[in-house]
């Protein structure tokens, strides 16, 4: 049995996901929710599977109870396993590369919004 190299936290976070088509110039979005997450990666729950090793772009806004607007990140992902069961179907997905500081902002948000302390140990810093 695999274990998680970074510690999960449940959540019910809505995201957009895409691959881009051709020259960039079109991107087809799709829908998700995020179940669970970590630094290194997420199960995203969607009817939209992308097949094993597709790399995607997705995009997230981050609930920050301090702030007026959300925080919105972007990063590349890789699908690592896909779920194919009705009504919960889904892709567990690799947090590949962050977008300007989004890793910083994405592990800042994970820390507290996690029922137990998210260390450095844990391999959490920006790059």
């Amino acid at each position: 049995m695999k274990t998680r190299k970074f510690p999960r936290i449940m959540t019910h976070l809505p995201l957009t996901f895409f691959r881009d088509v051709g020259d960039r110039a079109i991107r087809y979005d799709q829908k998700g929710i995020i179940e669970n997450c970590s630094v290194g990666g997420m199960f995203i729950a969607t009817e939209h599977l992308f097949s094993q090793g597709s790399v995607f772009t997705i995009e997230l806004e981050l609930p920050v109870e301090q702030a007026a607007t959300a925080i919105r990140i972007q990063a590349r992902a890789i699908v690592r396993w896909v779920q194919r069961v009705i009504g919960h179907a889904g892709m567990g997905v690799e947090l590949i590369v962050f977008n300007g500081s989004g890793k910083y902002l994405f592990t800042n948000w994970l820390r507290d919004a996690s029922p137990h302390p998210i260390s450095e140990g844990h391999g959490i810093h920006a790059d």
